[in-house]
């Protein structure tokens, strides 16, 4: 059977559902010749192309949470340790560099010196994996090859555009949609200033309206299979759902194989 190019896009704790993505298309013998991730799809496609079982991976996120993330550090211009994702990483990961991946992969990650995307398909592999999971301004970023990376959200959330002429790309987008609701009234000035976390919450609604827009914006005339698994309202950083993230992301590759099998036939 011809290969596919796998697009793991952004996304946070939906991204999980790639893990139930994956299930689905090796249940089917579909066969993936490469993979480009970004931000949650650089740490879960690094971790599948370095031979990991998907049987490993589903264990390892479904301890993930929020929480053990998110470990605040005095040390470095980042207020949040990157220790977490680092040792989540090489516990995922059991490659140390790209060349030594059972499957090739590129990973996008966001370049926050020059403002542009990066991508990376050969060298170290960690620093740009864990480099493309971070947010900027909580985590300080990663020094690789001159560059300092961030999450590659912020510039390539679904990383389509570097898919090669003549391959056959199907695109797994979890981005978060913008519909899940503020916990009090923002028209409530009291109620406002009296919930610390609704300014925060406000900011990453904003994010995810902004993400959404890049991403259609992008992949409107591209040609590729988009699958969209069906998450609901579950926000990217709701780690505890990763059971539901990975049943809907097996659910909707099975819903789109039919597709996925006409777009691999000769013409």
């Amino acid at each position: 059977m011809t290969s596919i190019t796998l697009v793991l896009g952004s996304g946070g704790a939906r991204g999980l559902s790639f893990v139930g993505a994956l299930q689905a298309l090796a249940e089917a013998g579909v066969r993936v010749g490469r993979v480009v991730g970004s931000s949650m799809g650089a740490l879960i496609g690094a971790a599948y192309c370095s031979g990991t079982p998907l049987a490993d991976i589903e264990e390892a996120v479904r301890g993930l949470r929020l929480r053990r993330l998110l470990r605040p550090t005095l040390r470095g211009p980042g207020f949040l340790s990157r220790r977490p994702i680092e040792r989540l990483a090489a516990g995922l990961i059991s490659a140390a560099r790209f060349e030594d991946l059972v499957v090739p992969l590129e990973v996008v990650c966001t370049d926050l010196g020059r403002g542009e995307a990066a991508a990376f398909d050969s060298g170290a592999l960690l620093p740009p994996v864990v480099g493309s999971c971070l947010t900027a301004g909580a985590f300080a970023p990663v020094l690789h090859e001159g560059r300092l990376l961030v999450d590659g959200g912020y510039t390539d959330p679904v990383p389509a555009r570097v898919s090669r002429q003549g391959e056959t790309v199907l695109i797994l987008d979890p981005c978060a949609r913008p519909d899940w609701d503020l916990p009090v009234g923002i028209s409530d000035g009291r109620s406002w200033l009296a919930s610390p976390r609704l300014p925060c919450l406000a900011a990453l609604k904003a994010m995810d309206a902004l993400i959404l827009s890049l991403v259609d914006e992008r992949l409107r005339s591209g040609g590729h299979l988009r699958v969209v698994p069906d998450l609901g309202s579950m926000r990217f950083t709701d780690f505890h759902l990763a059971d539901f993230a990975i049943s809907r992301g097996r659910m909707a590759v099975r819903q789109s194989l039919i597709h996925l099998d006409a777009s691999l036939k000769p013409q």
